[in-house]
């Protein structure tokens, strides 16, 4: 399962918290207490490693997020999120669901804004491969997923025959690496950005009033994603963010 989020929502999050809430919200549900959807994956992962068998949480799940850079007359280079929007979800290469809502009473009480969501489930089939097998695809929906993955990874032709098969580990491992070195090259470029390396608001604070550099390394990114800093604000958003009611957003 591949999950593409916005780095944050959208806002200044340094001053306004109520984004941060809804930030440390989204945190806990992916990572951050003992019953998110990775802590408990973990531990069915480790109760199949102590069998003998080595499974990786990584192997079934990633987050990742999308990151663009350019250069301004005034201040020089700069970076910021691809603010993802749009909401999409494609199963198996067979079933496309696209839609406007999102997880938040606006939304989902169904008396506010209006939304509307389209499920395409082709019907024209053709040959692929799933999980290295034979296997039939709907047409729609494999070139969609096929367009966003040229897309997200920086790829002008599909050069990888692999990627037409979702879930094989070479396609999970072109995602890692290209998302780790842009990642790391974000992160030596930009030392303000959200990342791994910043737990507090402190310390993205003080990294603003380092310099940019090795700008070289830009001609080394490979399309926009990056990985999902899972540990951004961990003790800012654990320590200073008191639940609210949540009767506040529903």
């Amino acid at each position: 399962v591949i999950v593409i989020l916005p780095l944050h929502p959208d806002g200044n999050y340094e001053s306004d918290s109520n984004i941060r809430f809804i930030m440390q919200r989204q945190y806990n549900t992916i990572w951050r207490k003992p019953d998110s959807l990775l802590a408990s994956l973990k531990s069915v992962c480790d109760e199949v490693n102590q069998k003998g068998t080595f499974v990786d949480v990584s192997d079934y799940i990633c987050f990742y997020a999308l990151r663009t850079y350019g250069r301004m007359e005034s201040s020089g280079y700069v970076t910021e999120q691809i603010n993802v929007h749009s909401k999409i979800m494609i199963v198996d290469d067979r079933i496309a669901l696209i839609g406007s809502a999102n997880i938040n009473e606006r939304s989902m009480r169904g008396g506010r804004d209006c939304e509307i969501a389209v499920v395409i489930e082709d019907t024209h089939m053709i040959d692929s491969t799933m999980n290295e097998n034979p296997y039939k695809v709907g047409k729609y929906a494999h070139e969609l997923r096929l367009h966003l993955f040229k897309e997200h990874l920086g790829l002008p032709d599909l050069t990888y025959e692999f990627l037409t098969d979702p879930t094989c580990k070479k396609t999970n491992d072109l995602w890692r690496v290209i998302a780790n070195s842009n990642t790391i090259i974000f992160d030596q470029v930009f030392p303000e950005l959200e990342s791994n390396k910043h737990p507090t608001l402190q310390s993205l604070r003080q990294a603003r009033d380092s310099p940019v550099l090795n700008l070289h390394l830009l001609s080394n990114l490979k399309g926009h994603v990056v990985n999902f800093p899972l540990e951004f604000l961990k003790d800012d958003l654990a320590g200073t963010i008191k639940d609210r009611a949540l009767s506040v957003y529903e």
